[in-house]
């Protein structure tokens, strides 16, 4: 099964202007370890990113990772009237438009330690697993502010948002209708102010819309009691603990370096790369 990452290096400039580009140390142990054990288990990936981090990972010697290439093309696939700041991940979804189904979508902080199989291939949606409607995070139509040329598509609210940490996508007709109708949100939005509710809609809310609106059924690869109560062992998610990192130095230490012994042992062949690369090599 092809996979791909993606990484749009404007939400780094605009929280940090006039900054080089740079990634943090766990967020580069994920992204290497996220790749190479797809590629062991499950089949090729891909990243899809702009110039800025296409020339980033080429610095760092890890375009190799990525056994199906990296491409180069956000930079002319997303528009300028989509912000960053608001729509931090909307490289995902104009990504999609680039890719064809049978396809996974995978964050780089997203690594699936064990082959999925007919987990997967079997179904035409799979998801991660589905989430609660807290209405802080995925509040109804009248809090969120779109242009007045939008034409709100025929949607049901009530529906479970999925988490898109990992997706994979079987029915291109899905495919197609799910990106246009979240890329068309995000391009009608020019007032959004809050980066949580806007981006998390267009990407986590209206693909169980659109599913419920053509009848795709979603497949949960698990859901949020099994995950929370850490009694799984396929898959691992930094998203929550990336700030606790941030904040806890030694929590920081201690993951890198297991990301790291675990790269040595699964992957011998990323010993070069980690030692040439300084923030890394520490950890070995």
């Amino acid at each position: 099964m092809k996979a791909f990452h993606t990484n749009w290096s404007k939400v780094f400039e605009v929280k940090h202007p006039n900054t080089p580009y740079q990634m943090e140390d766990f967020e580069l142990l994920t992204t290497m370890l996220s790749a190479l054990e797809w590629r062991k288990h499950n089949g090729s990936i891909r990243m899809v990113t702009d110039n800025t981090g296409y020339e980033y990972y080429k610095k760092l010697g890890l375009l190799w990772i990525w056994d199906d290439g990296v491409d180069n093309v956000l930079d002319h696939l997303i528009p300028a009237n989509v912000n960053p700041h608001v729509f931090w991940a909307a490289a995902k979804l104009y990504a999609l438009t680039y890719q064809s189904a049978p396809v996974v979508m995978m964050d780089t902080d997203f690594i699936v330690w064990n082959p999925l199989g007919d987990r997967i291939s079997a179904y035409p949606l799979s998801v991660i697993h589905r989430e609660e409607i807290n209405p802080t995070v995925y509040p109804q139509k009248l809090f969120l502010k779109a242009d007045d040329n939008y034409v709100w598509p025929d949607l049901d609210w009530d529906i479970a948002p999925c988490n898109t940490a990992f997706v994979c996508f079987h029915d291109p007709a899905f495919l197609a209708q799910y990106t246009q109708t979240a890329i068309d949100f995000m391009e009608h939005c020019s007032q959004a102010d809050d980066p949580l509710i806007y981006m998390v809609f267009a990407e986590q809310r209206m693909i169980s819309m659109c599913a419920k609106q053509t009848g795709t059924p979603i497949h949960e690869l698990d859901n949020l009691a099994h995950l929370f109560g850490n009694r799984q062992t396929d898959f691992t998610h930094t998203w929550g603990f990336k700030q606790q990192m941030r904040d806890n130095p030694r929590r920081r230490e201690q993951f890198c370096k297991r990301c790291a012994v675990r790269l040595v042992l699964d992957f011998p062949e990323s010993l070069e790369t980690l030692q040439k690369i300084p923030e890394l090599a520490k950890y070995l």
